[in-house]
């Protein structure tokens, strides 16, 4: 089992918070002031741990990286296309 965590700037929902605990001197806020990034994390012997992180990498950029197929079957309109109406 491994632990993905989102962190940096942008990782939270209220933007006031993030702003206010990225303000605070507690070094547990401190990735609020680095760029957005994931953390992946596990503790296991040293082959299974490999293999852990490999598998969660591997899911993990499934939604990092475009496929590009997805974006032929998306709808133009979902893309930014105007939508006619008859």
């Amino acid at each position: 089992m491994c632990k993905i965590t989102i962190l940096g700037r942008g990782s939270m929902r209220d933007k006031t918070k993030e702003e206010e605990m990225r303000q605070s001197s507690d070094p547990k806020f401190a990735h609020l002031s680095e760029a957005l990034h994931v953390e992946v994390s596990t503790v296991s012997p040293p082959a299974e741990a490999h293999a852990r992180i490999a598998y969660a990498l591997a899911e993990l950029r499934k939604f990092l990286v475009p496929d590009d197929q997805e974006s032929v079957m998306m709808p133009p309109h979902r893309m930014g296309a105007p939508q006619f109406r008859r």
